[in-house]
């Protein structure tokens, strides 16, 4: 008897559950959508977390977080540390010591939108083939030519 009901009731479950998905599908949008086309994209553009509030989004801290290791031409061991997204100070580090600190390196080509005027606008910027653009690495000095 038991074995009856718990199939009547799974049957039961099922049939609700398909009702309650087709019910769901023919309700109106909540917004209408204008354009489904990336290029008429109007608004914010997407959130991006700071855990640390410096200007460098995490994303991008995580992307360079650890450290570089590795032999210099001249056969020196070269140790450099990497971002830590829960440190502000590391936005202001040199750390490859090439002149350039980690937000200058972050915000490259583009410093205009997020650094001081001591930045150099000089430097242009290098797009890959995808036509993205190629951030420098604030643990090697030779990325940024």
């Amino acid at each position: 008897m038991w074995g009856v009901r718990r199939r009547q009731t799974s049957i039961l479950v099922a049939v609700s559950f398909v009702l309650m998905l087709l019910l769901t599908s023919q309700l109106p949008a909540l917004e209408q959508v204008a354009s489904t086309e990336p290029g008429d994209a109007e608004g914010r553009e997407p959130p991006s977390t700071d855990t640390d509030l410096d200007g460098i989004p995490d994303v991008h801290e995580n992307l360079f977080a650890a450290w570089s290791n590795r032999t210099a031409v001249d056969g020196r061991r070269v140790e450099v540390q990497g971002l830590d997204r829960t440190n502000a100070s590391d936005a202001t580090s040199d750390r490859d010591r090439d002149g350039l600190n980690a937000t200058e390196e972050f915000c490259w080509p583009y410093p205009a939108t997020c650094t001081s005027e001591a930045f150099d606008r000089s430097l242009t910027g290098v797009l890959g083939s995808d036509g993205e653009r190629q951030y420098l690495d604030p643990t090697r000095a030779d990325t940024d030519g």
